[in-house]
């Protein structure tokens, strides 16, 4: 369901998880920043009140659930600017399947934009991949050295969802309740 019927769904799991208690903490993840503010706005003119419940989107969750980890105390958070610049000095390296345009600005966005794409998919799925041809083989490797130089000093989305679901899943962590309103993609 989408539009006001979701939004009177979400304001009943929302109205029934707080169980009479209108100050119990919750979050609702949703799919951007406009729509949180769009349901906030909506729950708020039509309910009797909205209070203790935070929008946020998962990676918002994912960087409040993994924030302090030990898994990731050590290592900065990887910015758009250094992954490019690792790619950028890979490609120089071992420009495999790419040769003489892999000094192109757009073969360089294309790799990162390959890597972060890849950084979801399992090692036996990438292993695959590899197989299917010697372009593919050579995207794989460049994620493969990307990821593995990248993460002695930086973390990823992706290594902060794997520590947030962690903490999900943890029965002994005292968290609020997480609603999930009209997920969409749901990658890190």
């Amino acid at each position: 369901r989408y539009g006001r019927p979701a939004t009177a769904t979400l304001a009943e799991v929302i109205r029934a998880s707080k169980d009479g208690d209108p100050l119990a903490q919750m979050t609702v993840v949703v799919p951007n920043h406009t729509l949180g503010l769009a349901v906030r706005r909506q729950l708020a003119a039509n309910a009797a009140g909205l209070v203790a419940v935070d929008f946020v989107t998962l990676l918002d969750l994912a960087r409040t659930l993994s924030a302090g980890s030990s898994r990731l105390a050590d290592r900065r958070a990887v910015s758009d600017a250094v992954v490019l610049a690792a790619t950028r000095r890979l490609l120089a390296e071992r420009p495999g399947a790419f040769g003489a345009v892999a000094d192109h600005p757009s073969v360089e966005r294309a790799v990162v934009a390959a890597h972060r794409s890849l950084r979801e998919v399992t090692p036996e799925a990438l292993d695959r991949l590899a197989d299917v041809s010697d372009v593919l083989a050579d995207v794989v490797a460049l994620h493969r050295v990307l990821a593995e130089r990248l993460g002695e000093r930086f973390h990823d989305e992706r290594e902060r969802a794997d520590v947030a679901a962690a903490v999900l899943t943890d029965t002994s962590t005292d968290i609020p309740p997480v609603i999930l309103h009209l997920p969409g993609d749901l990658t890190a």
